[in-house]
């Protein structure tokens, strides 16, 4: 893919100076071409994973979803209660072909639960299947091998095979607590 430079607004500009270098270094290198995707952001609550994700997204056109959230669209979508803003159904080929065309996909909260379900794991295969070699973030709070034990080695093999950042520290109670002292 296409590297990208951040753009000068300084709306934008204060979430992209918050990511932890380390991230922002991997988040360039991978949209660069100089490192491979996916790129996979694992760590604890508040590492900075999610507004890392959230600063790409400012730079491409992209979809953030939670995988719990992407499963609930294809049902609603099977279940003909998906619509477009026009009123009409929204199918899941629409929904898959979006995800696959997608600039930028991310997918949050791999992980989340400790039973993972038949249609959980086919949904996260394929939206890794799809987004092979193009940008595509994923965030967990669990290390490589809890992945492994959730879903499978496949699934843990797909998810590692790009660049890996471990992201640590809680942002948002270091400023908290920052805020306290003053």
């Amino acid at each position: 893919g296409a590297g990208f430079t951040p753009k000068n607004r300084p709306e934008k500009q204060r979430r992209w100076d918050r990511i932890d270098q380390r991230i922002r270094d991997a988040l360039l290198g991978c949209a660069g071409g100089d490192l491979p995707w996916p790129l996979l952001l694992v760590g604890g609550a508040g590492s900075g994973k999610t507004c890392a994700a959230l600063a790409a997204l400012d730079e491409w056109t992209g979809w953030y979803v939670e995988l719990g959230e992407f499963c609930d669209l294809l049902n609603s979508a099977r279940d003909g209660t998906l619509l477009w803003s026009s009123g009409y159904p929204r199918t899941t080929t629409e929904l898959w072909s979006d995800w696959s065309q997608t600039s930028i996909g991310i997918i949050d909260e791999l992980g989340a639960r400790t039973a993972v379900s038949d249609f959980q794991f086919e949904t996260l295969k394929r939206m890794l299947d799809r987004r092979e070699e193009r940008p595509l973030v994923l965030i967990s709070n669990e290390p490589i091998a809890r992945l492994a034990k959730a879903y499978d080695d496949r699934i843990a093999s797909r998810i590692a095979a790009g660049t890996v950042v471990e992201c640590s520290g809680d942002r948002r109670v270091a400023s908290r607590s920052k805020g306290s002292k003053a």
